[in-house]
């Protein structure tokens, strides 16, 4: 039975199969485009082809799956990333349940259990509704504010395009936690792969630094 791994071309899931080669796990990743296939081939790891979006192609995915990494890519190039998660989350619940998937591990956020009021983090509360009974075991990973958010403002001051290191978070008068993606993914594949017996139903998971 495989580990499957959605968005893995992405930081976090890129750092889950990286994890969980190094346990000498049976994976599979899937991915939209054939472009980056062979990256994966090349290291054993069987590669599907599917959007998240697709039920039938995730179901096909999911078949045989021990437990599945899932997530929901952001949308900012859409008009409504609400609208993109709802069916993100529609479409990875269906295909979970019909492979009869027993262990999902969400990628999440601080803040997911609210339900207004928290701009694109809201999508992560979509995808935790849609999936929070979809697997008889179902883990939640909220994470901080990744730590390589910071790479493409840092990148602009030291190429001279920019005096200053821009933030996305506001208000800066207070500290903020943070997250390296390569620890989320350590602890993904932790999840993914504990025994049954030290898992339960539903699991939330708050995960940040060891400080802000």
């Amino acid at each position: 039975m495989s580990y499957v791994v959605t968005g893995a071309t992405g930081q976090v899931g890129s750092a889950v199969v990286d994890y969980l080669i190094s346990q000498s796990v049976p994976v599979r990743v899937v991915i939209r485009s054939e472009n980056k296939a062979e990256s994966f081939r090349s290291r054993n790891v069987e590669v599907t082809i599917a959007d998240l979006t697709d039920t039938e192609a995730l179901t096909k995915a999911f078949q045989g799956a021990k437990a599945v990494f899932a997530m929901n890519p952001p949308a900012y190039d859409k008009p409504d990333m609400q609208i993109v998660a709802t069916t993100v989350g529609h479409a990875l619940a269906s295909a979970i349940k019909a492979s009869n998937v027993k262990r999902v591990v969400v990628l999440s956020s601080v803040g997911a259990e609210r339900s207004s009021k928290t701009g694109c983090i809201l999508t992560t509360h979509i995808l935790e509704e849609k999936l929070k009974e979809s697997a008889s075991q179902v883990v939640m990973v909220r994470c901080a504010w990744f730590t390589e958010n910071w790479l493409s403002a840092i990148s602009a001051v030291k190429s001279g395009h920019s005096p200053v290191i821009g933030s996305m978070l506001q208000k800066l008068d207070r500290k903020i936690p943070h997250i390296a993606t390569n620890d989320i993914g350590r602890v993904v594949a932790e999840y993914m792969t504990k025994s049954d017996d030290k898992i339960d139903k539903l699991v939330i998971i708050e995960l940040e630094g060891p400080e802000s």
